[in-house]
């Protein structure tokens, strides 16, 4: 073989090897082009599933406030036991209805709770709660004995006339803007609490019993008419052991979202207003 004819080979050799060189990078392209554009594809795919649950969560959102709202709306303010009683709105003897009932042998109190509070009781106690009532319904003349008494007792515990007044008019409603006025109301404790001497303190809601009250009273229509954090909206401290009837309804409502009842009352009547 002649040497141009080996020369000639050598380059033609040289030359296919160029050409599948730029094929295998060309189809190495292709092939990172086309994954590229896969990720793309299903970055978008995800996107777009994203999109969608997004607007499925708006979606359950608006039906929660639609179902608020009507339940809102149909809430009867004139029932009597959701009548509001605080600083604004006092609350006369004559308001009182005729009808009626007693809990734990000698207590009285409205009759639309006494069946709540038994069932209530009866629940506790197959929890190992032994409940015990302290205080229910007060007319505003006993009221008016309380309140001077509570002021006599911070006198006597070294405080002027000045900070005994204050101190009682923190935890002591003035007469006629009690909610113990209305028999609705109920001061609750258990028998451990009773037997140890304790008073009604907020230190309660740190025993079993306060925590069974907290966690269940709404289930039986009851609140907890004071609670912590909402003392600028009540002007009364927290009152673990307080708690007053507004029916289960209405009381799981409030419970649930976390309202007093001056807000709960405001918000109906906000809800109905835009209605009308």
């Amino acid at each position: 073989m002649s040497k141009k004819i080996l020369v000639s080979l050598a380059l033609l050799m040289a030359v296919m090897l160029i050409i599948n060189r730029k094929e295998a990078m060309s189809q190495e392209h292709d092939n990172k082009t086309v994954s590229v554009k896969q990720e793309q594809t299903k970055e978008v795919s995800n996107n777009k599933g994203a999109s969608n649950q997004s607007i499925d969560t708006t979606s359950d959102n608006e039906q929660t406030t639609s179902t608020d709202k009507k339940f809102l709306e149909q809430v009867d303010l004139s029932r009597y036991d959701l009548i509001l009683v605080n600083d604004s709105h006092a609350f006369s003897d004559e308001q009182l209805p005729a009808v009626t009932g007693i809990i734990d042998s000698n207590y009285q109190v409205h009759a639309d709770l006494v069946t709540p509070y038994q069932k209530m009781k009866e629940a506790a106690a197959a929890d190992g709660i032994s409940l015990r009532v302290v205080s229910t319904y007060r007319s505003v003349s006993y009221q008016e004995q309380v309140y001077e008494q509570s002021i006599s007792d911070n006198i006597n515990a070294g405080m002027s006339q000045q900070e005994a007044e204050e101190e009682t008019a923190v935890y002591v409603a003035e007469p006629g803007k009690s909610e113990h006025h209305t028999g609705l109301a109920i001061d609750l404790v258990d028998q451990l609490w009773l037997d140890a001497g304790k008073g009604l303190v907020p230190e309660f809601i740190e025993t079993a019993a306060g925590k069974w009250i907290d966690e269940h009273c709404a289930e039986f229509g009851f609140i907890i008419r004071f609670p912590k954090g909402k003392e600028e909206i009540t002007n009364i401290n927290y009152e673990p052991w307080h708690i007053r009837y507004v029916g289960v309804e209405n009381a799981k409502y409030i419970t649930g979202n976390q309202l007093t009842l001056e807000e709960f009352v405001e918000l109906v009547e906000k809800i109905q207003k835009e209605k009308n």
